[in-house]
């Protein structure tokens, strides 16, 4: 069917093709090849939108990131303070148990205001092509880095069955690369093309980026109702706060020992703030990183500090880029595929959970260690974001029948670069005295 038919085809119609898109980039393709889909959405955007959200084919968190903005460009956001801000539109993105039922006093709208216009819906269409046109460029530079990877196994899987540190009379411990065990190259498998769960991760973490951007920009054109003290916190807020980013102190990273204060939006002080125990982290903290990551590396180090600060729009990173898709669009949602996707991914859990096995076991106690290793290159190829099943194709995960954290960090320790196997080298020897 030429598009000349299609401009031929009644309202009615239209909005039965509309039900049938399946996600927001569709959604703003077909809007900007169609006069008359654009003419028939402006009297149906926000039910169209919904549905088009609604399919299966967008990720829940994603879903009500879309809706906030909304407001925010709306002008109808409310929320009365940047104390309201964090405790009502982060808090439920930070627990788990909120993550996955929301929470009570939360604002996680499951459906647009009926008043957004279809201009501002169409604003946030034009924003989803950029950041998918972005999310899809990192995936797959991100893909072709990981699958460059040559993982190494032990010959002897006994061999270790915790620490990849071998005990020594003399010293008290000798690490792997001075022991030299006998190894074999894994045989990797080509999953193929990202999955749904991956896809969704990255783009996550690009609309994470983009919230802080439209609340910053509401700011300054006078939309937040705010206390004057607020509106000056809000600008010296940031997702992440550098240089902190990825400097470690023992085996806690700074990054989450920022002390209380407006400095950062996803870190560890955002659950002191809202009164959460714990040590935990923002589940999608590494995900944020490696966005960031790819940014520094595409476009240079500032524009991934301004994005981090939310001072970047992604238009000007992208230009009139249309997107170029290298794989077919994953999808829809089935079953409970979404919920791997509320937690990190096994890479960056067996970052924050296993990477104790690369930190220095004190004499006298076990439980006592200093961590060597940064997880910077496991960032920089995509662990944020691989699914279990990526990551054992490629050796770096196993089964839980089969699982041996130290059989599992031999592998990981065995895809660093040279240079890296010397800088850690350096910090053991700078620390063990």
């Amino acid at each position: 069917m030429t598009m000349a038919c299609l401009e031929c085809l009644p309202a009615e119609i239209y909005l039965q093709i509309f039900v049938l898109v399946p996600d927001l980039v569709s959604l703003d393709s077909l809007l900007r090849a169609s006069p008359v889909a654009y003419r028939v959405f402006d009297n149906h955007a926000v039910e169209i939108t919904d549905a088009v959200l609604d399919s299966g084919y967008t990720f829940g968190h994603t879903r009500v990131l879309f809706r906030i903005i909304a407001l925010i460009r709306s002008g109808t956001l409310p929320i009365s303070s940047l104390w309201d801000f964090r405790h009502r539109v982060l808090k439920p993105s930070m627990v788990y148990r909120w993550r996955v039922r929301g929470c009570i006093g939360g604002l996680t709208p499951e459906k647009l205001d009926q008043n957004t216009t279809p201009a501002v819906i169409k604003s946030i269409l034009a924003t989803a092509r950029h950041i998918n046109c972005l999310a899809l460029d990192c995936l797959a530079v991100l893909l072709a880095r990981f699958r460059a990877l040559q993982p190494e196994h032990l010959a002897d899987p006994t061999a270790i069955t915790y620490q990849p540190w071998v005990r020594c009379a003399e010293n008290g411990f000798s690490p792997l690369w001075e022991s030299r065990p006998n190894a074999v190259r894994f045989q990797v498998t080509d999953l193929g093309h990202p999955s749904w769960g991956e896809e969704q991760r990255v783009l996550r973490a690009f609309w994470r980026l983009q919230l802080i951007y439209d609340l910053k920009r509401a700011a300054t054109r006078g939309q937040l109702q705010w206390s004057q003290t607020d509106l000056t916190d809000l600008e010296q807020v940031a997702a992440i706060s550098p240089p902190d980013w990825r400097q470690f102190d023992d085996v806690k990273i700074r990054l989450y020992e920022i002390p209380f204060g407006p400095s950062s939006l996803y870190d560890a002080s955002m659950h002191r703030i809202i009164g959460e125990e714990g040590s935990s982290v923002h589940p999608e903290i590494e995900e944020i990183l490696s966005v960031l990551d790819y940014i520094g590396d595409a476009y240079g180090a500032r524009f991934a500090r301004t994005l981090a600060e939310g001072k970047q729009n992604y238009s000007v990173l992208n230009g009139p880029r249309e997107i170029q898709r290298l794989w077919p669009l994953p999808g829809p949602c089935k079953g409970k595929e979404w919920k791997p996707i509320v937690y990190p991914s096994i890479g960056v859990n067996y970052n924050f959970r296993g990477l104790s096995i690369f930190a220095i076991p004190e004499k006298s106690a076990i439980s006592s260690k200093r961590r060597v290793l940064s997880f910077d290159p496991y960032r920089r190829v995509g662990f944020a974001f691989w699914s279990n099943e990526r990551m054992m194709s490629h050796g770096l995960h196993m089964a839980p029948k089969e699982y041996s954290p130290g059989h599992v960090g031999f592998a990981w320790l065995s895809i660093l670069s040279p240079e890296e196997i010397t800088r850690v080298k350096r910090e053991v020897e700078g620390k063990s005295h």
